[in-house]
């Protein structure tokens, strides 16, 4: 807050108290551009000092590094000529580079963070948001941001740095104000305030401003210096081999004989195994289970993450194996948990629940019989019937039942799950997504001349839908035979009305006929998908051996 007398503003006695008490001890610190708080709208610029120039350094005020000074270049002395990778002198180093160019090269980036800081800790630049973000646990943490002219660091990320280069950050600052207070109102007139500690040195100098320039009058101060911060020990630097003791979260894992909740860590080093390890501690398979809702987050950003069966995965950064081959929960093993990020397990900590049942059949005859087994949760199969009866339909027809996805939808079909809760949002999304894999990426090209080719003869204009019907009728599917209750063609036909009237539009009128049709009220819109995914997996598994039939006699080709 600006103080309120014209003379502590003159005297910037905010701003003194704030380069002694504050400045380098926010979480954002400024290192060039405008500074914040008191320092607002003056320059502060910044520079690593070693350690044996402290002393040299805090014994005078200008500043150790001047913007855009301090890049590799060359020194000529006595006939010898070398190269410095940085030309500043006295082993001062920048922390901010800043080019000019001296003339526009649209989109160069002038402001930037000094390379041994970003390759050190791997950051990302992004030009668009002009951030530089840490990504190695998967969620993306911005330390360090561009913005309004000003480059800011995280001090945490700041002070890691410090404990590798075991160097001093100098923050530099010079803050100017005029006042309209002539001279005589200041008390002692001209004079100079210096201030000077272990870590700071600073001067304010306030002079009559009257006559040195036409028309002035009054009296301005300036306030100059620098603040150093220290480097912490290495060890603290976070770093290899300083990395710390990794962190692990405690889990409930079941209740005692009196209901209270068990937990237990999921450090692996502190489980049992089979090979006789911790014997009196819970066994590393031990299933720990959680809310469905745990896999909202990796659904929701699918560039990042992918949620597969029994996976998910962050990129090649981490992945953790789960049983997701249930209708309410998914369920881990304890020692799976601890290798996953610590921020990671803080977010499944969220979901945990008190155990109910054990891991479903498809993961105990994966995990503990070594066998191949299919998933029977309906979505879950439904990805996987829809890999198959394309894959099945290219192998026996020469073209695929579905056009591939462009890379901008194929997150619909990766994404596609039971709705996590009874919302109409996630339910709509999740009826879109089914269309799109389903009724919109129908190959119609080649199943119309197929169909002609068999003699059937359609009136034009038809769509996806009924060019699949034509093709059916021609090619002699009978769904009694592959023990469906009606054509594929009449759960497309659901799945599109569904869109069309909940998802993709307004819900008019028709919508009440919609959702009696299909129960939503009373069964839970869950409820509905699952059986509606549970069909579509019928009805493509019906298609495949449909089309397999036909390869065994000779099926019309179409290209």
């Amino acid at each position: 807050m600006a103080s309120s007398s014209p003379l502590d503003r003159l005297l910037q006695t905010d701003a003194r108290r704030y380069v002694e008490d504050v400045l380098g001890t926010e979480n954002w610190v400024t290192v060039y551009g405008l500074g914040r708080g008191p320092l607002s709208g003056d320059p502060v610029f910044s520079a690593l000092i070693p350690d044996d120039r402290v002393e040299r350094a805090l014994s005078h005020l200008s500043w150790d590094l001047s913007v855009g000074d301090g890049l590799p270049g060359f020194s000529q002395g006595h006939d010898e000529t070398t190269y410095h990778r940085w030309t500043s002198s006295g082993g001062v180093e920048p922390f901010v580079i800043v080019r000019h160019f001296h003339t526009d090269v649209p989109g160069a980036q002038r402001v930037e963070l000094v390379e041994e800081f970003r390759l050190l800790f791997d950051l990302a630049y992004v030009p668009r948001d002009e951030v530089y973000l840490d990504v190695s646990t998967g969620t993306p943490d911005v330390v360090a941001r561009f913005r309004d002219g000003r480059m800011e660091v995280k001090r945490t990320w700041l002070r890691r740095y410090l404990a590798v280069k075991g160097m001093h950050l100098a923050l530099f600052f010079d803050r100017r104000h005029d006042s309209p207070l002539p001279i005589d109102d200041v008390p002692g007139g001209d004079h100079d305030v210096d201030e000077s500690r272990t870590d700071l040195a600073y001067e304010l100098v306030v002079r009559d401003a009257t006559g040195m320039m036409l028309g002035r009058q009054g009296t301005f101060s300036r306030l100059i210096g620098k603040k150093l911060l220290s480097p912490p020990p290495i060890e603290e630097c976070g770093v290899w081999p300083y990395e710390g003791e990794r962190e692990y979260v405690a889990f409930v894992i079941g209740t005692d004989e009196d209901g209270k909740r068990v937990e237990h860590t999921c450090d692996p080093d502190t489980l049992a195994n089979y090979f006789g390890a911790n014997p009196t501690a819970p066994h590393f398979l031990q299933p720990v289970h959680f809310r469905r809702e745990v896999l909202a987050k990796y659904y929701a950003d699918s560039s990042r993450y992918e949620v597969s069966d029994g996976m998910v995965h962050c990129g090649s950064l981490w992945g953790l194996r789960m049983d997701n081959d249930h209708e309410d929960r998914v369920v881990v093993h304890l020692g799976d948990l601890g290798s996953i990020p610590h921020e990671e397990q803080m977010y499944w900590r969220s979901f945990n629940v008190e155990p109910d049942g054990g891991i479903s059949e498809t993961a105990y005859r994966r995990g503990m019989l070594a066998e191949f087994a299919d998933p029977a949760e309906p979505a879950l199969a439904f990805r996987q019937a829809h890999e198959r009866a394309n894959r099945t339909w290219e192998g026996a027809l020469g073209w695929p039942l579905f056009k591939p996805l462009s890379t901008d939808d194929q997150h619909n079909l990766d994404g596609l799950r039971v709705p996590l809760n009874d919302g109409a949002a996630e339910f709509d999304s999740q009826i879109l997504a089914l269309a799109k894999a389903a009724v919109d990426s129908l190959n119609e090209k080649p199943i119309r001349k197929a169909a002609i080719e068999a003699g059937f003869e359609y009136e034009g204009g038809e769509q996806g839908i009924a060019k699949l019907v034509g093709y059916l009728d021609a090619t002699g599917f009978d769904a009694s035979a592959h023990g469906l209750d009606r054509s594929p063609t009449g759960w497309m036909k659901d799945v599109q009305w569904l869109r069309s009237r909940g998802s993709a539009h307004r819900k008019a009128s028709d919508y009440a006929d919609l959702v009696e049709h299909f129960g939503i009220d009373k069964r839970g819109r869950p409820t509905v998908m699952r059986d509606l995914l549970a069909e579509g997996t019928s009805v493509l598994d019906a298609l495949a051996a449909h089309a397999e039939g036909l390869a065994r006699g000779a099926a019309p080709e179409a290209a």
